[in-house]
């Protein structure tokens, strides 16, 4: 844990007095100074990599695709009322659908 977080934990646990205003204003002041380091504040963080990201836009791109295909396909509709699974595909498909084909 970093030490700023390690320091102002240990405050807030030491002083068992005070009002619950002035317990909050700490609080909220400690995540101030903890969202001001770098890397410390949820709402500005950015995924290290980009091509990780890509990937998954482009695993999100095929997967629809592959599904929209599915609802066209012959194979599909046969073993989607053979087996009574509305999710069922044809090995193709399926083979798309996991990344295969």
């Amino acid at each position: 844990m970093h030490r700023l977080a390690v320091a102002f934990l240990g405050s807030y646990m030491k002083d068992k007095r005070g009002s619950h205003r002035a317990k909050k204003r700490m609080v909220q002041d400690g995540i101030e100074r903890l969202k001001s380091i770098p890397g410390w504040d949820p709402a500005k963080f950015v995924s290290t990599s980009t091509l990780v990201r890509l990937k998954e836009v482009q695993h999100e791109y095929q997967t629809r695709n592959t599904f929209e295909a599915a609802q066209h396909c012959q194979q599909c509709h046969q073993l989607r009322q053979a087996s009574g699974d509305p999710t069922a595909l044809c090995e193709e498909h399926f083979a798309q659908a996991m990344s295969f084909g």
